[in-house]
Parts: structure tokens; C-alpha cells; sequence
């Protein structure tokens, strides 16, 4: 760490963190320090993200506004007990999970959320996400990087054995695909 950059490299890309542009966590911590410029920079990045979230969990653009608002009260209420060591977007879409199935219980009019048409409904809306996305996430591949996908995810072929092909070790290979699919996580909503 420099100065007041941070920079961190994944994959080719690389992410310059400042002042300027911090973190979620980073966020959430001045946050909790009673910076409100600071909630509302986190409020401006990841707004349209868990809106998204919250209307495929509940198939109502009207319901995902209103718990979309209630998720940012209640980040609002518990920001004391986030811990920046921890992702602050799994600790959102925690809340915003939780937020749903309350809203669920005393929303009686809401398709409950563990009934088996809700189930099926949600199972189906996130498959044809999952597949959209995943058909995306395999145009942006090189030939290399689909290959490795490819006998991996879809053959089941061992890491061993891709490394015999590749003329590498297994070690290679594990990081080769994980670091690809950290390099892609935010394409893949699988």
C-alpha cells in the first residue's frame, strides 16, 4: 500500500482503490464511523445490484422497491455490527435475504417463500438467468480458457489429467481455472 492507493491485481485487470474510489468495505467502515457521504456512495454502487437480487427472489418490481428500502434501513441499523474484514456484499445480500422472508411472514398476500410454487417459480427464473449468464460468461473466453472449462466443469476430466494434457502440473491447473473464474465472478450468477 502506497500513500492512499491500494492497488490489487486480478487476473490482467487492475483495480486501482483510492480515496477516490474505496472499497465496499471501506465504505461501511467510514460509514460506521458516521461518514454519510460514504453510505451514500455505497447506496449509489449497489443499489441497482440488489434491487436485481431482491426482484428475482420475489417476481414483483413494486415488493423489490419496498424491500429494497427496508434492506437499506436495516444495513442503516446493524452498520455497527459489519466487520470490514468480511465481504460487505454478502453481509448486504444477507440482510436483503433476510429482509425477503420477513416481508414473506408478515405479507401473507406474498407467495411464501418456502411453498413449493414459489420454489418452482424462483428454480425456474434462476436457471434461465444462470443459463443466459453462463452462455455470456463462455463468449468471453479464449479458446485456452474454454478448453480448461470445458474438461473440467463439463467432462469431469481430474485436474491430473488435464495437466497430462497440458504438459503441467495439477497445481497449474487448479489456479490456472481459479483464477479465471474469479477473473469472470461478476458474469457468472451460477
Amino acid at each position: 500500500m502506497q500513500g492512499n492507493r491500494c492497488n490489487i491485481k486480478l487476473g490482467v485487470t487492475k483495480i486501482k482503490y483510492s480515496n477516490d474510489n474505496p472499497k465496499n468495505e471501506v465504505l461501511l467502515a467510514r460509514y460506521k464511523e458516521s461518514d454519510a457521504e460514504a453510505f451514500e456512495e455505497f447506496y449509489r454502487r449497489n443499489s441497482t445490484m440488489l434491487f436485481n437480487y431482491i426482484l428475482s427472489k420475489v417476481g414483483n418490481q413494486q415488493y423489490a422497491e419496498e424491500i429494497l428500502q427496508d434492506t437499506f434501513l436495516r444495513i442503516h441499523r446493524f452498520v455497527k455490527s459489519f466487520d470490514p474484514s468480511q465481504s460487505a456484499i454478502a453481509w448486504t445480500l444477507q440482510i436483503a435475504r433476510n429482509t425477503i422472508i420477513d416481508h414473506f411472514h408478515k405479507n401473507k398476500t406474498l407467495t411464501n417463500p418456502e411453498s413449493s410454487e414459489y420454489i418452482a417459480k424462483t428454480n425456474t427464473f434462476n436457471k434461465i438467468s444462470a443459463q443466459k449468464s453462463l452462455e455470456s460468461f463462455l463468449k468471453q473466453l479464449t479458446p485456452e480458457e474454454y478448453d480448461l472449462i470445458y474438461q473440467r466443469f463439463i467432462l469431469e476430466i481430474s485436474y491430473e489429467e488435464i495437466a497430462k494434457k497440458y504438459n503441467t502440473r495439477a497445481t497449474t491447473i487448479r489456479q490456472r481455472l481459479s483464477r479465471l473464474l474469479r477473473k469472470h465472478r461478476n458474469n457468472i450468477l451460477i
